[in-house]
C-alpha cells in the first residue's frame, strides 16, 4: 500500500472516529440497547452466558463489551454508562473504514479512498456504529472476512484462511443473518471462479487443505462462543434452532414486516418535506456505476476486474434477499451499504477512466465534492440534532428524549425520599411494552415489573402505562397523584404517581434548591 493511501485512510478513520464518538450519550437508548446492556449485566456480574435462541442474537457483542467495561473503571452497573457501551461499536466502526486496506491492490488507490471515506460519511453506517446493537459488529466481521479472503487469493498464504474462517465463525457468533452474507460471497465466488484458469493437482490440494483449516477455525470460534467458551454446551445446538426459528420469524406478523423497497425508500429518499428528503443517493449511484463497470469489465483502469465483479455480485444478491425478506428493521441495511460504498470507489474510479478531459475531470470532482459535503451535512444533522426525530431514517421505534425527562425526574425523587436508592417503584405495562426504562431504573433497588395492574399495585412510585387506565389519582382520594405523562416512544405513553406525602417532600426540596440558587 502507497504512503499516501495510507494517510487518506487514517484521515478518513479519524473523520469516522469524531462523527461516532462525539456526544455518545446524547440519544436516549433504544429498546434493543438496553435489552442487551441487561444481557451483558448477567456476562459482567456473574461471568454467566447462556444464549438464548427464541428472542436474542449472538454472543459476542457481550463478550467485545467487556474489555470496555473493565477499562471504564465502573464498578457497578448503575455506574455503567450510554458512552461506554456505544463504544464498542464505535471503535468497529471506524475500524470498519480501516479494513478497506486489505482490498487496496484490488481496487486501487482512488477505488479504495473514496470507499473509505463513504463509510467514513455515510449518515446510516454513523448512526448505527452509535448504537448498542450486533449489527456494527456484523458488519465490521463481514468486512474483515472480505479483506482475508482477498488477501488469501492474491497470496495463497494459510494465514488469510485461518483469519478469514475465524471471522467467519464470528460473524455466525454475532448475529443470525450471516447466513445471508455468506450465502451472497459464495454465489459472487462461484460466478467470479468460472473465469478462473483450471488449477492443478497441486494447488487443488492446497485450496482444500486451506479450505479446511479455515471451516474448523470457524467451526471453533463459533463452538466456543455459543457453548460460553465449553461451559454451557447446550448453547450450540440452540445456535442451530435459532436459524430456523428466525426464518419462521422473518415472516410472521409482527410490527416490522414492511414493503420491499424500505430499505431504499429509507437509504435513497426519506422526505421531510414535500420537497426535500434524507438521501444516500450518492453511494447508490456510485454503487451501480462501479456495478455496470465491473460486470462489464470495462474502464476499470487499476480495480481488479473479478475483484470488481465478486463485489458486483455479493453486494447485490445480499440486497435482493434483504429486500425480499418481509421482516425488516433499518439496521440490516448496513449488510449492503457496506458493499454499495465500495462498489461506489469502483464506480468513481470507472468515471476518472471514462472522463480523460481536464474539463470534464474538474466537474466530475466539482461532483463528488458537493456529494461528500452534502452525506457530512446530512450525518450531522441526523446523528447530533434530529437524533430521535421521526422523520430521521433511521430513527426507528426510538425512544423519546422524554424518558430523560422521565429520569431525572426520578433521580430527584430518589433524593427526596427517606430511603434513596431503596424506594419501591413499581412498573406496570401490558406484553412487557416497558423496555428500555430497566436501563434508567438500574440505580434503584427495588423495583417491580407487571404486564397489568397486580392485585397491590400501590408503591411510593408507580409508572404505569396508559393503556392500563389506571387513574388512580382519582380512585385514592388523592392519596397518589400523577404527576406526569412520559412519551417513551412514538404512541407509547406512560403516566407517573407518586405518593402525596413523597410529591410534597419532593416540592420542598425542589424550593429550597431554588432558593439556594437565588441566594448565591
Amino acid at each position: 500500500m502507497t504512503r499516501r493511501l495510507w494517510v487518506w485512510l487514517l484521515v478518513a478513520a479519524c473523520a469516522a472516529l469524531a462523527l461516532r464518538a462525539s456526544r455518545l450519550g446524547l440519544r436516549p437508548m433504544h429498546n434493543d440497547e438496553a435489552v442487551n446492556a441487561a444481557i451483558f449485566r448477567q456476562l459482567w456480574e456473574t461471568g454467566r452466558y447462556e444464549y438464548d435462541p427464541r428472542q436474542f442474537h449472538g454472543p459476542t457483542l457481550y463478550y467485545v463489551t467487556l474489555p470496555a467495561v473493565w477499562l471504564s473503571g465502573a464498578r457497578t452497573y448503575a455506574e455503567l454508562s450510554e458512552t461506554t457501551l456505544r463504544a464498542v461499536p464505535v471503535a468497529l466502526g471506524v475500524g470498519i473504514v480501516l479494513l478497506v486496506g486489505l482490498m487496496h491492490d484490488g481496487l486501487g488507490k482512488r477505488a479504495a479512498a473514496v470507499a473509505a471515506s463513504a463509510l467514513a460519511v455515510s449518515p446510516g453506517m454513523v448512526f448505527y456504529s452509535r448504537y448498542f446493537i450486533h449489527e456494527t459488529l456484523l458488519v465490521f466481521f463481514t468486512a474483515l472476512v472480505l479483506g482475508a479472503g482477498w488477501r488469501w487469493a492474491q497470496s495463497r498464504r494459510l494465514a488469510w484462511a485461518i483469519v478469514c474462517g475465524a471471522c467467519c465463525g464470528l460473524m455466525a457468533c454475532t448475529k443470525e443473518t450471516f447466513v445471508i452474507s455468506l450465502a451472497g460471497m459464495c454465489v459472487a465466488a462461484m460466478c467470479a471462479a468460472r473465469r478462473l484458469p483450471p488449477c492443478d493437482d497441486r494447488d487443488t490440494a492446497r485450496n482444500a487443505l486451506h479450505c479446511a483449516a479455515a471451516i474448523a477455525t470457524g467451526a471453533i470460534v463459533t463452538i466456543a462462543f455459543y457453548s460460553s467458551f465449553f461451559t454451557n454446551l447446550g448453547g450450540v445446538p440452540d445456535a442451530i434452532r435459532a436459524l430456523g426459528f428466525w426464518a419462521w420469524h422473518a415472516g410472521t406478523q409482527t410490527p416490522h414486516i414492511h414493503p420491499w423497497y424500505f430499505y431504499f425508500e429509507r437509504l435513497f429518499w426519506f422526505p421531510t418535506t414535500q420537497k426535500v428528503a434524507w438521501t444516500e443517493a450518492a453511494i447508490g449511484v456510485l454503487a451501480a456505476v462501479g456495478t455496470g463497470a465491473g460486470l462489464a469489465g470495462k474502464w476499470l483502469g487499476p480495480v481488479n476486474p473479478r475483484l470488481a465483479q465478486f463485489l458486483s455480485i455479493y453486494t447485490w444478491t445480499v440486497t435482493a434477499v434483504y429486500a425480499l425478506i418481509p421482516y425488516k428493521t433499518p439496521w440490516c441495511a448496513l449488510s449492503f451499504l457496506h458493499g454499495m460504498a465500495l462498489l461506489a470507489g469502483i464506480g468513481v474510479a470507472a468515471l476518472c477512466e471514462f472522463f480523460k478531459g481536464r474539463a470534464a475531470r474538474l466537474a466530475l470532482g466539482t461532483v463528488l465534492l458537493a456529494a461528500a459535503a452534502h452525506l457530512l451535512w446530512q450525518c450531522w444533522n441526523l446523528n447530533f440534532n434530529y437524533f430521535a426525530h421521526r422523520r430521521n431514517p433511521y430513527a426507528y421505534a426510538q425512544t423519546s428524549p422524554d424518558i430523560l425527562r422521565l429520569a431525572d425526574t426520578l433521580e430527584r425523587l430518589r433524593r427526596a425520599a427517606p430511603g434513596g436508592s431503596n424506594i419501591m417503584i413499581k412498573v406496570m405495562a401490558p406484553d412487557h411494552d416497558y423496555w428500555p426504562l430497566p436501563w434508567y431504573l438500574r440505580a434503584f433497588q427495588q423495583v417491580g415489573w407487571w404486564d397489568a395492574i397486580p392485585d397491590d399495585p400501590f408503591a411510593p412510585v408507580m409508572i404505569i402505562s396508559h393503556k392500563l387506565n389506571a387513574a388512580f389519582d382519582e380512585k385514592t382520594d388523592r392519596a397518589w397523584r400523577m404527576v406526569g405523562i412520559y412519551e417513551l416512544r412514538p404512541g407509547v405513553f406512560f403516566e407517573l404517581y407518586v405518593h402525596a406525602e413523597l410529591w410534597e417532600s419532593y416540592v420542598a426540596t425542589m424550593a429550597q434548591h431554588q432558593d439556594h440558587l437565588e441566594s448565591r
